[in-house]
């Protein structure tokens, strides 16, 4: 996925002192919605005010996002939440803001899956991209007729730091 921001959000965040807004959409049931930038309405919903830290953003090898998303949990109510609905394969959206939202428009900078969690003080949420969250690439199946001249089973496939291995059918 990649990330292009607006005239307005780029130049928000060229400038010497930055303050980043994010809204994490948590696709748990129902939805949960959070904002760093307190309680406000945004693209028709609610977002509530939550102590989230978004953490470790990096773009993966393969050109997708992922993010640590990290909750103060002293009342449990995080933990609570993580451990009734399982969080793994649950979808995340994390779109990124400066200064004031009235003023900007949050791109969409993360779009993946929370890949487990740890509950303890704090609530800490892994999220990957979708596109690194299965252990093969890609999903495809290519055989006779269509293909008579594959190579042989187990041969690796080096594209940079991807490595594909070849499997039996």
């Amino acid at each position: 996925m990649t990330t292009s921001f607006s005239g307005r959000n780029l130049a928000d965040a060229l400038e010497v002192v930055t303050k980043p807004i994010y809204l994490v959409e948590l696709g748990f049931s129902p939805v949960v919605r959070i904002s760093t930038a307190g309680s406000i309405v945004w693209n028709g919903f609610h977002w509530q005010a939550a102590p989230v830290t978004v953490s470790s953003i990096d773009n993966t090898s393969l050109g997708g996002q992922q993010a640590t998303l990290r909750f103060a949990n002293q009342d449990r109510v995080w933990g609570a939440l993580v451990l009734s609905q399982v969080a793994q394969d649950r979808p995340v959206k994390i779109w990124l803001a400066y200064r004031d939202l009235s003023m900007s428009d949050p791109t969409l900078f993360c779009d993946g899956m929370m890949d487990g969690a740890s509950v303890g003080e704090a609530v800490v949420l892994n999220v990957i991209a979708r596109s690194t969250a299965y252990g093969s690439t890609p999903r495809l199946l290519c055989g006779p007729p269509l293909m008579n001249h594959l190579p042989p089973a187990g041969t690796e496939l080096k594209a940079g730091s991807v490595t594909i291995k070849l499997e039996p059918r």
